[in-house]
């Protein structure tokens, strides 16, 4: 029995750590001044959260119906900038087509050889759907890359799904007059 226990509080404390930092993540996106340090703050706890070493999020254009890599964060990840799937397509299409989170796909189903311009060479994926607030639309897709095989659990879909809907609330992303390109090129690096 006190294994049982010792394992309940683990989780239990696992659960209010995530809490907690999901709305420090929610507070510092608000304090943001533009779309750079929304998606930072997001960067910053995709890192803290999940295993992964790059980041993206891809903008969905109505005008074209594909999604298009506006920000990188990670190794490498500013490569991606500018890549762009159409919606239904690869892992990152299909999420933004389905509006269902995807986890543990093969990254090279959505980035094929340009997997390799990043640092370390990905083998786990994990996408979800970026869901604007005031309208209920969808504004694009929010993909996390890892080296590991597997790596992503039901708390890091949970973490990320979380993420953005914060990325949702609190950028401009999704105007139409945003149409930059952002690169953070320091390295996520997963703390699980």
């Amino acid at each position: 029995v006190p294994a049982l226990y010792s394992n309940s509080l683990s989780e239990i404390r696992s659960c209010a750590a995530e809490a907690a930092a999901l709305l420090e993540a929610g507070r510092q996106a608000a304090q943001g001044q533009d779309d750079e340090d929304t998606f930072e703050v997001v960067a910053q706890y995709v890192r803290q959260l999940t295993p992964s070493t790059a980041c993206c999020y891809f903008k969905y254009l109505v005008e074209s119906d594909a999604l298009v890599c506006v920000a990188a964060s990670g190794d490498g990840a500013s490569a991606l900038l500018g890549l762009t799937i159409k919606r239904g397509e690869r892992v990152t299409g299909w999420v933004g087509a389905n509006h269902q989170t995807v986890s543990n796909a093969d990254p090279a189903l959505d980035l094929g050889q340009a997997a390799h311009l990043l640092r370390e060479f990905p083998r786990s994926t994990l996408s979800t759907p970026v869901m604007l607030k005031e309208n209920s639309h969808f504004g694009g897709v929010l993909t996390s890359f890892s080296p590991k095989p597997n790596a992503f659990t039901s708390d890091h879909v949970y973490a990320l799904e979380q993420l953005s809907a914060i990325l949702a609330e609190h950028s401009r992303f999704n105007r139409k007059d945003t149409d930059r390109l952002l690169s953070f090129p320091h390295r996520l690096q997963g703390t699980h």
